[in-house]
């Protein structure tokens, strides 16, 4: 065989032989020898190369044997490290990976699981212009090309909702858009991983050329960028929700709105707009005002496009509301579980000690790509040294606050095969298009099956099976109750904020001086309960929560965000303007009994998503059920296995086509 003949010669020799440039690997290795082979022409050694190797030999053909003559002692102890020994002839022979603290794993190996048949959408031929403007020749799906073409012709002023399962083709509905708008088109992306990885995606598309697009993030380029967007040079703008709500592309957006230069709004992983914006990141949710400002003074009118490949029941109707409340609405959404994720876990919570063992023996042996999911920057630098100990040197370390120079060079390395490995929280992998990543190794407890879905979707998207892995403790699991959405309760603190804002008011007047039924409320105003113990900015936070809660209550309509100064000599401030939906009186006597139910509903959908989560971790139900349950009756089921499959024999679910279901499509 090609593949074991190469491995013994590169054992032999430590170099990649001439030939193999040559000869196309082929068979089930293929993926796995590519990386070898890459690895081991950049110089790759010790334990990272040790372990592209094991992943090379369980994946030989059957039949296929690879005999090395001698290694020396340092190779061999290597080897033994990833449990790959050699036998008297020369053998080299591999130990499938089936540690003991791993739950049900029936007649499975944790690196090399077995592969269940999935229907692969057959390809649709496309039209000139998709090879002309995008450099392809044909759709991924029919559904895709469906999605693309309705997204191509929404109305003004309309939003658009699609959902599509992981590496099914999302990113080249917003490029389509993109290369047939004749102004620009603006994105938004939850992390600057995921803005740079989506400007890689696009720059070398053809109608690149034309549009100029550029990612914009407060640091070294800004102004050039700034520049770009201000002489309409940039047609397609990658930012962030914060830079158009409070940022410096707040006013230039409106002018371009204003002057009809501004025609497409594009929202990339939409879902979080539910989670993250009602409270780490209230702009997510506030892109609804500034959209709806930008619409009241287009000529040309505002399209919208919302995409993510995950929507739970109540995503969408909240959604509609703040993006569509007034405007035409068509949501299209196709789910489907991912089948080729394979998960596994420990039989129950490991403690600290086990965790850390268990987890670097799984890296040992795993194969790569691979990612090390932690939930607290701590934990990912303290991995980072870790791996460092064990002598890995192919990974690097990435969370929220690594520098943007940095999240640069792992996302180019991490696209270039030149890391094996990334520690990260969530900041990391968001909807990056990396097809080929292995294994998911999570060495935490995610905060619900939200969070766990999006990480362990992170690989698999070439079709091939992906291993999940989760090594929770304790800990993590207490860990994970306090980083869901923190909700105001407490309801002295609820009414004084909200009396704060309330008497920092002032009425709006249109041009003849006639009240417009709205207010100006100072979202930095701080109440009389916390003088002196919050910083600005954390104040303003809670206070746009709260906004954003009574929003959610329809007890006001946030109608935009606004910044002035209040006299000549004073500092700029930021003023929500708000029209209320009732009685203010009767909204400050009652406000906490008001929210009461609105509360209610969220903390329960937090919960459900955890206990979700509980449930399949304590094998109780299937992972698939259990995503079916969460995201809707209309998900289509499926998945590679799950402990509980496993422990009662549940046979594999097929999975269908992507078919655009025209009944979906609502207005």
């Amino acid at each position: 065989m090609i593949t074991a003949r190469l491995l013994e010669e590169v054992l032999q020799s430590g170099r990649v032989p001439s030939w193999y440039a040559k000869t196309a690997a082929t068979g089930p290795s293929d993926h796995a020898i590519r990386r070898f082979v890459a690895a081991t022409q950049a110089g790759a050694s010790g334990i990272d190369w040790a372990v592209l190797l094991r992943q090379c030999l369980r994946r030989l053909p059957d039949g296929a044997i690879v005999v090395v003559r001698s290694l020396d002692a340092t190779m061999r102890s290597l080897l033994e490290r990833v449990d790959v020994h050699q036998d008297l002839d020369g053998t080299l022979v591999v130990e499938p990976y089936r540690p003991d603290w791993v739950a049900d794993l029936g007649e499975y190996s944790l690196d090399f699981p077995r592969i269940r048949p999935t229907t692969v959408d057959a390809p649709v031929e496309g039209e000139p212009w998709l090879r002309r403007l995008l450099g392809m020749s044909a759709w991924k799906s029919a559904a895709q090309r469906d999605a693309a073409w309705y997204a191509l012709n929404a109305e003004q002023n309309s939003t658009i909702l699609v959902g599509m399962p992981t590496g099914s083709g999302k990113s080249l509905i917003y490029q389509c858009c993109a290369a047939f708008e004749p102004g620009l088109t603006v994105l938004v992306v939850p992390t600057v991983a995921l803005g740079i990885d989506q400007l890689a995606a696009v720059k070398d598309l053809p109608f690149a050329a034309a549009s100029e697009p550029m990612l914009y993030t407060p640091g070294d380029d800004a102004e050039s960028v700034l520049d770009a967007v201000q002489g309409r040079r940039c047609r397609l703008l990658i930012t962030s929700p914060e830079a158009i709500v409070a940022g410096r592309l707040k006013g230039l957006l409106k002018r371009h709105a204003e002057e009809g230069f501004l025609r497409r709004l594009v929202v990339d992983e939409a879902h979080l707009i539910e989670s993250w914006g009602a409270d780490f990141r209230v702009e997510f949710q506030l892109l609804g005002a500034e959209l709806r400002e930008w619409r009241s003074v287009a000529p040309t009118g505002i399209r919208t496009l919302l995409l993510s490949a995950t929507f739970s029941p109540s995503t969408p109707s909240m959604l509609r509301e703040l993006f569509a409340s007034d405007v035409s609405w068509n949501e299209y959404i196709v789910q489907r579980l991912r089948p080729e994720i394979h998960y596994f876990s420990v039989h129950g919570w490991a403690s600290v000690q086990e965790q850390e063992h268990w987890v670097a023996d799984a890296l040992l042996r795993l194969p790569r790509p691979a990612i090390l999911y932690v939930t607290e920057r701590r934990e990912a630098e303290a991995w980072g040294t870790r791996l460092e100990s064990l002598g890995f040197s192919r990974f690097r370390v990435f969370h929220g606050d690594t520098p943007r120079g940095d999240r640069k060079a792992i996302m180019k390395a991490w696209r270039a095969d030149q890391l094996d490995l990334v520690v990260a929280t969530s900041a990391f992998g968001m909807g990056v298009d990396k097809p080929d990543v292995k294994t998911i190794l999570h060495a935490c407890f995610p905060e619900g099956l939200d969070r766990f879905y999006q990480e362990v979707g992170r690989g698999g998207r070439d079709g091939l099976p992906c291993v999940s892995l989760l090594v929770p403790t304790l800990r993590d699991a207490r860990v994970a109750r306090t980083m869901g959405p923190t909700l105001l309760r407490d309801e002295e603190k609820v009414n004084g904020r909200w009396r704060a804002m309330w008497e920092s008011r002032e009425i709006e007047r249109n041009a003849e001086g006639h009240p417009t039924g709205t207010f100006r409320l100072r979202t930095g105003v701080q109440p009389r309960h916390r003088f002196g113990r919050e910083s600005f900015s954390e104040n303003e936070r809670w206070n746009k929560r709260l906004l954003l809660m009574m929003d959610r209550a329809g007890l006001i309509r946030i109608e935009s965000l606004a910044r002035a100064r209040p006299n000549e000599d004073a500092d700029t401030v930021e003023f929500a303007v708000i029209r209320p939906r009732g009685l203010t009186t009767e909204i400050e006597r009652q406000l906490t009994i008001l929210l009461a139910p609105q509360r209610q509903k969220e903390v329960e959908s937090i919960q459900r998503s955890m206990d979700g989560l509980l449930r399949f971790f304590q094998r109780q139900r299937s992972v698939c059920r259990e995503l079916r349950a969460h995201y809707g009756s209309a998900t289509s089921r499926a998945c590679g296995s799950c402990g509980f499959c496993r422990a009662h024999g549940d046979r594999a679910v097929s999975v269908g086509p992507l078919q655009l279901d025209e009944e979906s499509l609502t207005s």
